[in-house]
């Protein structure tokens, strides 16, 4: 039996050969192992069996344009199951809050320098003092 491992590989070889993205050496490599591995071949015979029912089926099963895939007694009969099914208990697990501790955040020191302040006073107090002087002597 091929191990999970090996068969995702080779499951992934077997999609890329089929949609045709597999490199050259990547085919080469898939080639090879088909050969050699019988398990692998029947793997691949699997996944082709496979890969032809899903498309027969789709064949099958495509409804035309005018017919509605599911009729609306169904869907009437899935509402009422739903309404009539029986409440299901689910186990929710208590958490204990993770408690993060907090970080001391440093005060920043707000100091401020008055030499601008006292800049933008006296540069209002000549402001004023200009308007007054052309308010008064025009």
């Amino acid at each position: 039996m091929i191990a999970r491992t090996e068969q995702y590989t080779l499951l992934r070889l077997i999609l890329g050969a089929m949609d045709e993205s597999l490199t050259a050496a990547e085919f080469a490599v898939l080639d090879s192992r088909l050969r050699n591995d019988p398990e692998a071949l029947n793997f691949y015979a699997q996944v082709m069996r496979m890969q032809t029912l899903l498309v027969q089926s789709r064949e099958v099963f495509v409804p035309r344009p005018d017919e509605a895939i599911l009729d609306d007694s169904f869907w009437a009969m899935l509402l009422d199951d739903q309404y009539k099914a029986e409440p299901v208990a689910v186990e929710q697990q208590q958490q204990k809050p993770t408690v993060v501790p907090l970080a001391e955040v440093p005060k920043p020191s707000y100091r401020v320098s008055k030499t601008p302040l006292a800049v933008a006073i006296s540069a209002l107090a000549a402001f004023l003092m200009l308007a007054a002087y052309v308010y008064f002597n025009p």
